[in-house]
């Protein structure tokens, strides 16, 4: 049950990263809750990253979302993943993290808002919008940290507009740079932070970090916080149009981001060719893991890479598989927010793990039909058990209303209803 706050409607900006219609994760975090702040009545503007394509500004199911264009690194790495590679190309990118290493090392006073032109650059879009719609709340989603250095700025100026920072992703996301020692590092973080959130009017922080910022040195801005999950959660059922993919093939599916580093694939394809049963592998997302899947794509093992498509597509193929993956994040206390759209399923589901100490087991614990593969064991110990999986789940699927008993969090209700609970201590 959701316990709606009695708030009159306001006017809400949210600044967040890539949006509609090619939302990031946490494009696709946000639009949940603007779906539901709409919902209930409120008026809700974006700005988010263009995308190439993408114009300037657009309405799309109702909202308004104006677009700013990426930071420069952002522009050379998509340009570098585009070009053919080349002596003459690959002397210029590296000169290019060069300079950026140059950079970093000058403005590391500045870390983490060590993007100074995008930090300027949303602030000076904010700025001109609220002239013209006059919000009553502005929330800024991380990542990109520019998002909360603008949000910080437009707070300092304008004191009587509420400020939220909304955090689904952990500071210590922020990849360290690598001359950057790790005392250092953590200690700058946390200047950031107690910063930020003594800055703005409230914080919503990643129920993963409760364990680190429930520590006495957070006491001064405990007040500030309120924990949080990701809003992703929502029933998903077969349309009558979705036919279910026929065949002899067992049909796997991801969605998300591969890396070598931090989500590499790797050792679930090593177990997967083992099986020597006809299988099909369809990946949806973005990575560095491309040389991975071809050289594992071959025999009774077919794997698709499709590159980075539309929520539709990635919801639809969900539906049509037998099984749904999850790579976990090595990244500590990091949660993929695409477990809960595929909670929402009720899709048995195969969880890649990399730590017995993984912060996401305590959600997959709660589901009816999960495979975890521990990648700490040896491959052979796991090939009994995902045959065993294989032929017990395939071509079930479990009751989403009883699944949904055990993430009501996880709903954007939940998230909303803790938005407007300060909206309205405001009011008081």
């Amino acid at each position: 049950m959701y316990i709606e706050s009695v708030v009159s409607i306001k006017k809400i900006l949210i600044i967040t990263s890539n949006y509609l219609p090619n939302p990031s994760a946490n494009g696709i975090n946000t639009n949940y809750i603007v779906n539901e702040l709409k919902r209930r009545g409120h008026i809700v503007h974006c700005i988010s990253i263009k995308r190439q394509n993408e114009g300037s500004f657009e309405i799309i199911e109702g909202t308004p979302i104006y677009r700013i264009s990426p930071s420069l690194y952002t522009n050379l790495i998509n340009k570098e993943q585009k070009v053919k590679k080349n002596f003459f190309n690959t002397v210029f990118f590296k000169l290019c993290r060069i300079l950026r290493l140059l950079k970093l090392m000058l403005l590391i006073y500045k870390f983490p808002n060590n993007d100074i032109l995008q930090s300027k650059k949303t602030y000076n879009k904010l700025k001109s919008i609220h002239q013209k719609e006059k919000f009553d709340c502005v929330i800024g989603v991380f990542k990109p940290y520019a998002n909360i250095a603008a949000l910080i700025k437009f707070k300092k100026e304008n004191p009587n507009i509420i400020c939220a920072a909304y955090y689904l992703d952990l500071i210590n996301s922020i990849k360290k740079p690598y001359f950057m020692p790790s005392g250092f590092y953590k200690k700058i973080l946390y200047k950031g932070d107690i910063e930020t959130f003594k800055k703005v009017d409230f914080t919503l922080l990643a129920k993963g970090g409760k364990s680190v910022y429930d520590g006495g040195k957070y006491d001064c801005i405990r007040e500030k916080i309120d924990y949080i999950d990701f809003p992703t959660f929502r029933e998903v059922t077969m349309d009558t149009n979705t036919p279910k993919i026929q065949g002899q093939s067992i049909v796997l599916m991801y969605a998300g981001t591969l890396d070598r580093e931090y989500r590499n694939p790797r050792y679930l394809l090593e177990c997967l060719r083992a099986l020597n049963k006809d299988i099909e592998l369809n990946i949806y997302g973005q990575g560095n893991c491309e040389e991975i899947l071809q050289e594992y794509s071959r025999g009774t093992l077919k794997i698709v890479n499709h590159g980075r498509v539309s929520q539709d597509i990635v919801i639809k193929s969900m539906l049509q598989s037998d099984f749904l993956i999850n790579i976990s994040n090595k990244i500590q206390n990091a949660v993929p927010s695409k477990i809960f759209e595929m909670f929402g399923t009720g899709k048995p589901i195969i969880n890649l793990s990399f730590s017995k100490s993984d912060i996401t087991q305590e959600y997959f614990d709660k589901y009816p039909s999960v495979l975890n593969i521990n990648t700490w064991e040896n491959t052979d110990t796991q090939i009994p058990k995902i045959i065993n999986f294989l032929n017990e789940e395939k071509g079930k699927t479990y009751n989403i209303l009883d699944i949904k008993k055990d993430f009501i969090e996880n709903t954007p209700e939940y998230t909303v209803d803790i938005i407007e609970r300060r909206i309205n201590s405001f009011q008081s």
